[in-house]
């Protein structure tokens, strides 16, 4: 017992000489080990681009039962459902480069643009970009495009009242819809 308290004593004071032996550690002792691969959370909302400008914007509603898909090359990932609230969140997330999907089980809704302007914000959409996550950048938004459907019938007006009358044939033609510029299709056009 004296011979270990005269070990521990002798390495003490070699310890608290000036100019001798450091005990501290160097402030990068650790910089040569890799960082732990920790999970984390992916979380974010889901929401309708009635604008369709890929930002979410004050007053556009949320999107309820989505799946979100995050998944990378090699098929890591996870998946969440967005609730009444648009928001969704994903466990066990590990930092990597994903891709962002989304599946609608009604089949209503398209993308919306990702990453107006170049910039990956908050309030942007994330839908079908590739995405470097980690602890720091772990906010995956969704902007949707509500689908339409456009129906009607082609018929030769003979009396130029503007409605399908009984006698009126239905009459042949190609139907090219033009997406210009300032063109505007709403859900209550009918």
């Amino acid at each position: 017992m004296k011979k270990l308290t005269a070990l521990i004593i002798f390495v003490l004071l070699l310890c608290s000489l000036p100019g001798s032996l450091s005990c501290a550690q160097p402030a990068d002792a650790w910089d040569d080990f890799p960082p732990l691969d920790v999970p984390f959370t992916v979380e974010g909302y889901v929401w309708h681009d009635l604008n369709q400008n890929g930002l979410r914007d004050e007053g556009e509603p949320c999107v309820p039962g989505i799946t979100v898909r995050l998944f990378t090359w090699d098929n890591k990932g996870g998946t969440g459902i967005s609730g009444s609230s648009g928001y969704y969140s994903i466990k066990d997330i590990y930092a990597d480069s994903y891709i962002v999907s989304f599946v609608d089980p009604n089949k209503n809704y398209t993308k919306a643009s990702t990453h107006v302007g170049g910039v990956n914000t908050d309030l942007d959409s994330d839908c079908g970009a590739e995405i470097a996550l980690n602890e720091d950048n772990s906010r995956v938004d969704i902007g949707l495009i509500k689908l339409f459907v456009l129906s009607g019938e082609v018929y030769e007006d003979l009396n130029k009242n503007g409605q399908r009358d009984e006698e009126e044939p239905p009459f042949a033609a190609e139907v090219k819809l033009d997406w210009g510029a300032n063109t505007s299709i709403n859900d209550d056009t009918k």
